[in-house]
C-alpha cells in the first residue's frame, strides 16, 4: 500500500507491506521519502529512504538519509547521449530529407551552401542514416552514413551524478526501521567528449572506504568498450582491488555483450557479498528472426573463493 501528498514544496510518499491479512495481520514500512524536483537544473533532492547511485562500477544499496542527484526525467525532451550529425553542400535552394533505416524522419528546405543537421533522431545501437538532397531541377544526391549510438555515453560536457549521506538500510521488507552504519557515497559521470565518458564512484564508512574509476569508449560503429578499476580499505579485511571490463554491440540483426568483473578476496564495497566472489563473467547474444520473433541467450559464470563455483 502507498500513500502520498504533493504540492508546490514537493512530493511526500510512504509505502507499507501488508502481510497475512486474514490470520495475523502485520504492517511493515518499506519507504518514506520526500522529493523536491528542480527541472531547471534537471536534478532532484530526496530526503528519507532511497537507493544510492552506484553507476556501472558500484552496487546500488538502500539507505535512509539525503540524496542530491541528476534526474533527467524532469526534462523528458532532453537526450543525454550523443546523436549523429550529417551534412553536405547544396549548390542551390534544395530540399533535404533524412532517412533512418529507410524511414523518413526529417524533411526541410536549405539555402545554397554547406549545411549540417545535428541531433538526428535515431534509436540506440547500430544503423544507417541517409541524406537525400533534391534541388529545384529535381536532381537528387544521396549520402549514406553508418552510425552507432549508445545510451552508456554522455554528451560532451554533460554531468550525471548522485551524492548520498545517511544510514545503510538493512532487512528491507522484514523490519520497518532496520538501519545500520552511517555512509557517504557519490557517483559522478562526465562526458569528456562525445566518444568518451568518464566515471568515478566512492564510498566512505567509519571502518570501510572504497574508490573506483573508469569510463566508456565508443569504438566507431563497432560498439562500446567500458571498464575500470579501484581499491578499498577495510578495518578487518585490509586493502583490496577490483577490475572490470565489458564490451557491447547493439545491431538491428543481432546484439552481443560480454562482461567480466574481478575482485580480490579483501575487496569491500556496499552491496557486495564480502570476500566470497572472485570473478563474475557474463555473455549475452540476441538474434532477430524477423516475423518469427527474437531469440536471446544469456550465460553467466561465478567463481567463488571458498565455495563451489556456479
Amino acid at each position: 500500500a502507498e500513500a502520498g501528498i504533493f504540492g508546490e514544496p514537493g512530493v511526500a510518499t510512504t509505502s507499507l507491506l501488508l502481510d497475512d491479512l486474514t490470520n495475523e495481520p502485520e504492517a511493515i514500512r518499506l519507504e518514506t521519502r520526500f522529493t523536491k524536483d528542480l527541472p531547471d537544473r534537471r536534478v532532484s533532492l530526496r530526503a528519507g529512504d532511497s537507493l544510492t547511485g552506484g553507476g556501472t562500477l558500484g552496487q546500488p544499496v538502500r539507505f535512509g538519509g539525503v540524496q542530491y542527484a541528476t534526474n533527467f526525467a524532469t526534462d523528458p525532451t532532453f537526450v543525454t547521449f550523443p546523436l549523429p550529425t550529417i551534412g553536405g553542400l547544396a549548390d542551390q535552394q534544395s530540399v533535404v530529407e533524412v532517412f533512418i533505416d529507410n524511414l523518413q524522419r526529417l524533411a526541410r528546405e536549405t539555402p545554397p551552401g554547406p549545411f549540417a543537421i545535428d541531433n538526428v533522431p535515431v534509436v540506440t545501437g547500430a544503423g544507417e542514416v541517409q541524406l537525400k538532397v533534391t534541388d529545384l531541377l529535381g536532381r537528387e544526391r544521396i549520402v549514406t552514413q553508418p552510425y552507432y549510438v549508445s545510451s552508456r555515453l554522455l554528451k560532451e560536457g554533460l554531468h550525471d551524478f548522485s551524492y548520498e549521506a545517511g544510514l545503510e538500510r538493512r532487512d528491507y521488507g522484514e523490519k520497518s526501521f532496520g538501519y545500520g552504519d552511517p555512509l557517504l557515497a557519490g557517483t559522478h559521470r562526465y562526458g569528456l567528449t562525445d566518444r568518451l565518458t568518464l566515471e568515478a564512484h566512492g564510498e566512505l564508512q567509519p571502518e570501510r572506504q572504497s574508490l573506483v574509476a573508469g569510463g566508456t569508449l565508443l569504438l566507431g560503429r563497432w560498439g562500446t568498450l567500458s571498464g575500470g578499476g579501484g581499491a578499498s580499505l577495510d578495518a578487518d579485511a585490509g586493502g583490496g582491488l577490483l577490475g572490470q571490463l565489458a564490451y557491447e554491440y547493439l545491431g538491428r540483426g543481432f546484439n552481443i555483450g560480454v562482461r567480466s568483473r574481478w575482485t580480490s578476496e579483501d575487496f569491500r564495497q556496499l552491496g557486495l557479498d564480502d570476500g566470497r566472489i572472485e570473478r563474475v563473467d557474463q555473455a549475452s547474444l540476441g538474434l532477430d528472426l524477423g516475423s518469427a520473433g527474437r531469440l536471446g541467450l544469456f550465460l553467466a559464470n561465478e567463481a567463488r573463493y571458498e565455495e563451489e563455483d556456479r
